[in-house]
């Protein structure tokens, strides 16, 4: 819990990292699932110096732990203070997760269907860090895409093998399509921004 445990959300890459480890000890096979923090309240950092836990901090953890290979999503809820209390998140929070878990379940097929043969590839201007992840169900490809920066929007170009000038990209829950160049498209992504792409075989 980069922010919980250590008041650090500069690290969120944390949780990345962590399902890093645990697929390269358990195998491309293996279940593998990420907690995710929801609220202030540790016990191991000074109440009054914690930084909040927020909704963009939980959905870019659980997006990059996604991406990285998870499998399953749980959420850690408690705080010890200022006093003990199992569900603490705000109702932001709980609102966000809300949103998320059904995010999820939607997707859930394509997450855990098998990945892209092709080569995918993302790229940000200005020096921006980001991931993504390439599935293939039923006939078409999803792709899976963040920014990890906190401050900055950022600008993308994605390169999919195989994808066609003009093929259209629909970016899921948005309400937008994208018309691709031969083999890329670009978009812009919020600070920890994160899309979802599917387009056709």
């Amino acid at each position: 819990y980069p922010i919980y445990g250590w008041n650090r959300p500069d690290r969120l890459m944390w949780v990345a990292e962590g399902i890093s480890q645990l697929r390269a000890f358990g195998g491309e096979k293996r279940a593998v699932f990420e907690c995710i923090e929801t609220s202030k309240g540790s016990q191991w950092v000074d109440y009054a110096k914690q930084i909040d836990v927020k909704p963009q901090h939980t959905r870019a953890e659980v997006w990059m732990a996604i991406i990285r290979g998870a499998t399953g999503i749980m959420y850690f809820t408690h705080a010890w203070r200022p006093a003990f209390n199992e569900f603490e998140p705000t109702e932001e929070m709980r609102a966000e997760l809300k949103r998320l878990n059904n995010q999820i379940t939607q997707l859930t097929p394509a997450i855990l269907a098998d990945q892209f043969a092709g080569k995918v590839a993302i790229s940000f201007e200005d020096g921006l860090n980001g991931e993504i992840m390439a599935k293939e169900f039923e006939g078409n490809i999803y792709l899976f895409a963040n920014e990890l920066d906190m401050k900055k929007v950022g600008k993308a170009v994605i390169s999919v093998e195989g994808l066609k000038k003009g093929q259209q990209v629909e970016v899921i829950d948005e309400g937008r399509k994208i018309v691709a160049e031969q083999g890329i498209f670009s978009d812009e992504f919020g600070p920890l921004g994160i899309h979802v792409y599917r387009t056709s075989r």
